[in-house]
């Protein structure tokens, strides 16, 4: 059986998008698999094996540089006939690694690369004017050597164009429905968010908004560095830190509800956040902000309130009258497990990642 080399260098090697979704579909018809990537987060990672690369670095460049670097003496010694890359900055490293050995290529793009690029608070202009120019550059020689592009939404692959081979769009859909939310919790005294804490997901938003009802958010994930301090102290918040994704369940089940409170910054714009999709297979009532794609769910699914990313008095009073009212709760809480039991289709999702790898395992 031919291997599969599925790499990251930002993520952690047990990574929702990664691991959870699409390793654990792969591994149905390859059992020859390995995931590069940042150490997880205790996971049973018995779909795969792993190999942990870690780098000093906190920019970009250089870490993926030194990834790839360190990558190399596997690549070498397995001669993989598949190689999945899930960061932007590894394209480059790729594309010239292709040049010189037969191995397929695969790329996933998670994100509006250029926005994100463009809207970088650490970058300069010319550091994102030369990161612009990397990634056109080699994002132009990709399209004729890689064998697979895989979108995470049809906006960003219109953006970035098929590929010479083969493109697909893989969404990232919760795999099952697991309601926790049994009764509305209004007598609980904390919101749940989960994912990256920063504030551009609406850091301060979700304080200012939980500290009007007197609540707290439990935030579970890593905050930005800039963040560090204040979230240790800050009595609005119980922070637990990142967690295995097999526990979410457990630690999200007695919340009064959930945020999806992104900001309109460019990446952000058109996604569509896995945590809200997650929330609404737990059957947890969402408070969001209102963006086009995550509003579009809201709106469909009848599984929250979208509140305007400027809060006002008028946000303030429906955002409180929704979180105090038990028929309110529990209405939205029902109707998220009923949109993603009829409208969201994991297995539709799994088919086309397996058929298409399918084709690149017998070209192999």
């Amino acid at each position: 059986m031919p291997s599969v080399h599925v790499l990251t260098s930002a993520h952690r090697v047990d990574d929702v998008r990664i691991f959870h979704k699409q390793v654990k579909a792969l591994a149905k018809i390859c059992s020859d698999i390995t995931i590069f990537g940042r150490a997880p987060i205790a996971e049973n990672l018995a779909f795969a094996n792993f190999k942990v690369i870690e780098s000093p670095y906190k920019s970009r460049s250089f870490r993926s540089f030194l990834f790839f670097v360190r990558y190399l003496s596997f690549f070498v010694s397995d001669k993989p006939r598949i190689v999945h890359i899930h960061d932007p900055e590894l394209i480059p490293f790729f594309v010239f690694l292709r040049l010189f050995s037969k191995f397929r290529l695969v790329i996933d793009f998670h994100e509006h690369i250029e926005e994100d690029i463009k809207t970088k608070s650490g970058l300069g202009f010319y550091k994102k004017l030369f990161a612009l120019l990397i990634f056109k550059i080699s994002l132009k020689f990709s399209r004729a050597f890689t064998d697979l592009f895989v979108f995470a939404s049809s906006e960003i692959a219109a953006e970035i164009g098929p590929s010479r081979n083969r493109s697909i769009v893989f969404r990232n859909f919760p795999t099952n429905s697991l309601p926790v939310y049994d009764s509305a919790n209004t007598s609980s005294d904390s919101a749940v968010y989960i994912g990256r804490i920063s504030l551009d997901r609406g850091f301060n938003e979700m304080i200012e908004l939980s500290k009007k009802i007197g609540i707290k958010v439990r935030m579970i994930g890593t905050p930005d560095d800039a963040l560090v301090e204040r979230i240790k102290i800050e009595p609005s918040v119980e922070w637990i830190g990142q967690q295995p994704y097999s526990l979410m369940p457990s630690l999200v089940k007695d919340s009064r509800f959930a945020f999806c409170f992104l900001q309109d910054t460019g990446p952000y714009r058109f996604a569509i956040p896995t945590k809200l999709l997650e929330y609404l297979s737990w059957g947890l009532p969402v408070v969001c902000s209102d963006l086009p794609k995550q509003g579009e769910i809201i709106r469909a699914s009848g599984a929250g309130i979208i509140l305007p990313n400027k809060l006002d008095k008028a946000t303030l009073d429906e955002f409180c009258s929704f979180t105090v009212t038990p028929e309110s709760l529990m209405a939205a809480s029902k109707n998220g497990i009923e949109f993603i039991s009829s409208e969201i289709d994991w297995s539709n999702e799994e088919k086309q990642l397996l058929s298409s790898y399918s084709h690149l395992l017998n070209l192999s």
